[in-house]
């Protein structure tokens, strides 16, 4: 499910590159992730996530890898402008906070508001 999701995110950021998608790749992920469609699977995958945080010493390598992987996929998905380690972690945790939020709330409207403020803040972070 993981490597499905990773997949989809990959291909949308890559039409995005190509110009096709006119929205900053935060927005673009967080529609993607919040569609009816998608949002069983990766409510699934954070409550996973979630259950693997409470148990780190069974976990720790799941937790460790995957946190890298989603950092490298964070910075790939950057511009040469806006390429950090440090902004690539604060776009990953404002959508895990944001979704989560989602999650508890189903306050979609106000969590897409709250992206779009942050991607604002942030001036676009764009591929």
């Amino acid at each position: 499910m993981q490597a499905r999701f990773r997949r989809s995110c990959e291909e949308l950021l890559a039409k995005a590159a190509r110009g096709r998608l006119k929205q900053a790749p935060l927005r673009l992920l967080w529609d993607w992730a919040t569609d009816a469609e998608n949002y069983p699977y990766l409510k699934l995958l954070y409550e996973l996530h979630i259950l693997a945080i409470q148990n780190p010493s069974a976990y720790a390598k799941y937790l460790a890898g995957n946190s890298a992987s989603w950092l490298e996929f964070a910075l790939s998905a950057l511009s040469d402008e806006h390429r950090s380690a440090e902004l690539a972690m604060l776009c990953g945790a404002v959508f895990d906070g944001l979704f989560l939020e989602f999650m508890s709330t189903g306050d979609r409207k106000g969590t897409t508001q709250a992206l779009e403020t942050f991607i604002r803040l942030a001036g676009g972070v764009r591929t």
